[in-house]
């Protein structure tokens, strides 16, 4: 997936950033010539929010200069407009993916909660979560990330 947000304000961003003609490269022209915008918005995410059932945890970056968070908060904002089950996790100081061992470690233990949340709701597992040995090795490499 490129990002949550509009591919139009995705390729617009890229021209901002190190891909610089990623648009020309990609599509032989740029966002703004031709009928290229009528393309970049029946692709969006942005434009078939309202066909989404799928409940949503979306994790960003705020320093993320490929997938800019405005995109995201605009992805999460139509998601609850439309009345989806919708998460948003804002990592501060991070950028394009996740690295400080706490982000980590927050975003396994948010991402295994939200899971549970979903699949004991739908009688899938047992709303205690996970089994002991899982929680067990879960722990172990909790306690390893936060040394």
């Amino acid at each position: 997936m490129f990002g949550p947000g509009t591919i139009c304000l995705l390729f617009r961003t890229l021209a901002l950033t190190y891909y610089n003609q990623y648009e020309q490269m990609e599509w032989g022209i740029f966002p703004h010539q031709g009928n290229m915008m009528d393309v970049l918005w029946e692709r969006s995410a942005l434009k078939h929010v309202a066909k989404v059932k799928t409940p949503t945890m979306l994790m960003q970056g705020e320093n993320d200069s490929d997938v800019p968070i405005a995109g995201a908060e605009q992805y999460y904002i139509a998601l609850r407009d439309v009345g989806v089950d919708a998460v948003m996790v804002r990592y501060p100081r991070e950028g394009h993916g996740i690295r400080e061992p706490r982000h980590i470690v927050d975003s396994i233990d948010r991402s295994v909660r939200w899971y549970v949340k979903l699949l004991s709701s739908r009688g899938k597992i047992s709303e205690r979560g996970p089994s002991r040995a899982a929680r067990g090795e879960f722990s172990v490499a909790r306690r390893k990330l936060s040394r």
